[in-house]
């Protein structure tokens, strides 16, 4: 099953394929298409999806 973890967020869009974890405070660009676990405060974008950056918890 797929999760999306606290404080976590998905742009408008964006495709995550079954099964995948959305780590907590990671952030989901528009149109980005994950096809791997995305770790915590990661910022990912692009398709494929890759982590371009990192959050923190204060945005």
């Amino acid at each position: 099953h797929t999760l999306v973890k606290y404080g976590a967020s998905v742009g408008a869009n964006a495709t995550i394929v079954c099964g995948i974890t959305i780590g907590r405070f990671a952030f989901i660009g528009a149109g980005a298409v994950v096809t791997k676990d995305v770790p915590e405060y990661a910022l990912v974008v692009g398709n494929p999806g890759r982590i371009v950056g990192w959050m923190c918890r204060c945005g």
